[in-house]
């Protein structure tokens, strides 16, 4: 495991710095309203998510859904629902905002996947995300990977203390490109969407690989020619 002071020394002590959740979760709640009743789509169980990823004091009623039965632990959302993403057990319109944190690279039928958050979403509702860039080194890894290879691999990360795992990944939507192309073809308009690269957090189980985590972050940051390369996605669509 990385040696917190290394963390310390190239992120937590540096001026201005914000790590990569807490960016998602400020502008995630830069939208909410104690009016809104809000969807987190693969809210999963919770577990590992600090107090602050909470926007249950920010808004009406904050649902969680998730196909995996362990949704029900989950203590970050008011009401937990076991449900498909592409066919959600909620009537039209029912929300006035949805959010994903890391889950669209798992969904294997994108355009399904954007009809339905529509359906589900009133016009005007906002669809909040951050996930993976395919064009980042890790995505690109992982993709590659024969299923074989890739188990390998997480058995390795979990042994040495990560908690990333590489499974069910399609990257179907993963880029601005097909971001965009999917959502305006689908009725929505672009708030936000920009390329950010964090600290290499998925590396923390091991020092050598953290500190060249840190300066690949450090060089696609000092400058936009190498935004392609950022590891995530993070953007805000509205319903038309």
């Amino acid at each position: 495991m990385v040696n917190p002071r290394w963390v310390d020394f190239f992120y937590n002590r540096q001026k201005g710095w914000i790590d990569g959740t807490t960016l998602f979760i400020d502008t995630l709640k830069k939208y909410c309203n104690p009016n809104f009743v809000v969807l987190d789509l693969g809210a999963g169980s919770g577990e590992g998510k600090p107090e602050f990823y909470s926007i249950k004091r920010l808004v009406k009623v904050n649902i969680g859904v998730d196909i995996n039965k362990e949704i029900y632990k989950n203590e970050i959302v008011d009401k937990k629902v076991f449900g498909n993403v592409y066919s959600l057990p909620f009537h039209e319109e029912a929300f006035d905002l949805i959010y994903t944190d890391y889950f669209l690279e798992h969904i294997g039928l994108a355009d399904d996947f954007v009809k339905e958050v529509r359906r589900v979403l009133k016009k005007g509702g906002f669809f909040i995300f951050r996930t993976p860039n395919l064009c980042h080194y890790v995505p690109l890894m992982a993709k590659a990977m024969s299923k074989i290879s890739r188990s390998t691999l997480i058995s390795f990360m979990k042994k040495y203390g990560s908690k990333n795992e590489a499974s069910s990944l399609f990257y179907k939507m993963n880029t601005t490109g097909k971001l965009k192309k999917l959502f305006q073809e689908n009725g929505f308009s672009i708030e936000l969407l920009q390329l950010i690269e964090k600290e290499p957090s998925y590396l923390m189980f091991n020092t050598w690989l953290f500190l060249m985590g840190a300066l690949y972050e450090r060089t696609v940051n000092c400058t936009e020619l190498l935004a392609f390369l950022r590891s995530s996605i993070m953007g805000a669509f509205k319903k038309c």
